[in-house]
């Protein structure tokens, strides 16, 4: 018979005291994964959990790397800016088009910003995760 308070997981029995043990340990590691608050990573970004990955996405990456456009109703950039200062409109729907297509990730198991796109950009993307990890991180510290 197993010991009140505990539980079956996966065809073992852990004590309560033991998935207090377990609970605290996850708690710590989503709290500080890398030197970072993961609760303030979430609110900036996507949390994403399957299996044995834990990962934080981060979609508005116009935004974190100082982009700001202005519309037509046609969809056409009207006017833009970059860290407050004006921009051409070409350059800003390259700078816009890169940034639809990279994914900026934070893995929270590794503690590790990652980064990919699945196509050529106008800048390299070390132009861009150079800029935009270190105000995610300067957010989240």
């Amino acid at each position: 018979m197993a010991a009140s308070g505990g539980k079956w997981s996966g065809g073992k029995f852990y004590s309560a005291a033991k998935l207090a043990e377990m609970d605290a340990a996850k708690s710590a590691e989503r709290k500080t994964a890398g030197g970072l608050n993961v609760e303030k990573l979430k609110e900036m970004g996507n949390e994403w959990i399957k299996g044995d990955h834990h990962r934080i996405y981060f979609n508005n990456l116009a935004e974190m790397y100082g982009l700001e456009t202005g519309r037509y109703g046609t969809g056409n950039i009207s006017s833009a800016t970059l860290d407050g200062e004006k921009t051409s409109n070409n350059q800003a729907r390259r700078i816009a088009s890169d940034l639809k297509e990279l994914k900026i990730w934070y893995d929270v198991k590794k503690g590790k910003f990652f980064s990919r796109t699945n196509y050529r950009l106008y800048n390299d993307r070390e132009t861009y995760t150079n800029d935009i990890i270190p105000k995610i991180k300067a957010k989240a510290s």
